[in-house]
């Protein structure tokens, strides 16, 4: 009986070793994963998105810190005074351990009122539904020099740090303060 056990865990480690190897050795870098549709912020013709661009848990976790969800809005929305968030379920931490770096970029356009706009990234943990900020800039002066009314611009995030020290699962919350529009967001693993 005990020859019988340890040849099934055998196998079983084996074909789990097995599809992990297999899993990394699809990974050909560069991978991009996007997120959004670069339409020129066109609300006339929503982002065709599988889901909903916010995760509830997600809403519900900016709801409990005083952002209420009256107060968001998603791609291609240029209203002032609303938060753009999205999830992003990337998928590519199985590709994290064969990658030298992880890009988020964004193209955004600045609204009357967004030169003390921020972008904030957050980890998932379902465990106990929190996300950890992992990343936190204003955009202003530190993404871009000057981010005035009418301004339009592909702003990057370098997360390499964030994947090498295992800060990054397979989905990222994104918020954008409050008077910035997003057409689309492109993560880049290389």
């Amino acid at each position: 009986m005990r020859t019988r056990e340890t040849t099934f865990l055998a196998i079983t480690l084996f074909l789990s070793l097995s599809l992990t190897q297999a899993a990394k050795a699809q990974c050909v870098y560069p991978i991009t994963s996007t997120f959004g549709v670069a339409d020129n912020f066109s609300l006339s013709t929503p982002d065709p998105v599988p889901y909903n661009p916010a995760l509830p848990q997600f809403v519900a976790f900016l709801n409990g810190t005083g952002l209420p969800t009256n107060k968001m809005k998603t791609f291609d929305n240029q209203a002032i005074n609303r938060h753009m968030v999205a999830t992003l379920r990337h998928g590519l931490r199985h590709c994290f351990s064969g990658a030298t770096s992880l890009k988020l970029c964004f193209r955004a356009r600045a609204g009357l009122g967004s030169q003390n706009d921020a972008v904030y990234i957050y980890n998932t943990n379902f465990t106990n539904n929190t996300f950890p900020v992992i990343f936190s800039s204003a955009i202003t002066p530190a993404l871009i020099p000057s981010w005035s009314p009418g301004t339009t611009a592909t702003l990057c995030i370098n997360l390499t740090s964030q994947m090498t020290s295992n800060q990054i699962g397979d989905m990222l919350q994104f918020r954008v303060e409050d008077d910035t529009a997003v057409d689309f967001i492109k993560m880049t693993l290389q």
